[in-house]
């Protein structure tokens, strides 16, 4: 779905059964889109927020207040996505108690065109 030309939060408000509201949602856009998802979390719901294609100034925005998490009671998490040459370095602990399976490849060489 093009965010861009779709209304999302009618889209997303129609996919749950019960009008409940969604668990998750992955948040890479910031800004407005953000604020718009607001309206998308179900109770006790989670926010990722992973990043701001919409423009890296929305990092530090003054956009974000505690009002649409307190009243519609749900949580807002931060994502931090990075390379790195050993990915499971970050399963840590929960690697341990069978919570995540963490996955490591040999590196794919990149092409250089």
């Amino acid at each position: 779905m093009n965010y861009r030309t779709t209304d999302f939060v009618e889209v997303a408000s129609g996919c749950q059964p019960t009008d409940t509201g969604l668990d998750v949602a992955f948040d890479a856009v910031g800004g407005n889109v953000t604020l718009e998802t607001f309206k998308c979390m179900g109770f006790n719901g989670r926010h990722l927020i992973a990043g701001w294609s919409e423009g890296i100034e929305l990092e530090d925005g003054h956009y974000l207040t505690p009002r649409a998490m307190a009243y519609g009671n749900f949580s807002l998490c931060g994502v931090c996505l990075v390379y790195v040459n050993t990915p499971s370095a970050f399963a840590g602990p929960w690697a341990s108690i069978g919570r995540v399976a963490a996955t490591v490849r040999k590196p794919t060489p990149r092409s250089s065109s």
